[in-house]
């Protein structure tokens, strides 16, 4: 198998962690806040757009250093 393939396959695993994680984070603990605070839907609305504002700059951050890393080993 040829390497480049697999270190996409690993870069798009690692996408889809970043932005699983903290959207589904962000569901947990703002279900678990709407539940102890009886403030439901709000808390929940409010860790989902945090949580996925989260995942964005954490892929924003991933893409820059993969492409900053792929024109380091271009130069190469």
């Amino acid at each position: 198998m040829d390497f480049k393939a697999l270190k996409n396959l690993a870069y798009l695993t690692q996408i889809a962690f970043l932005m699983l994680t903290p959207i589904i984070g962000g569901v947990f603990i703002g279900n678990w806040l709407d539940e102890h605070f009886n403030t439901s839907p709000w808390l929940l609305l409010v860790c989902i757009i945090l949580g996925v504002g989260t995942a964005f700059m954490s892929l924003y951050k991933f893409v820059m250093k993969v492409t900053k890393n792929d024109d380091e080993d271009t130069k190469e």
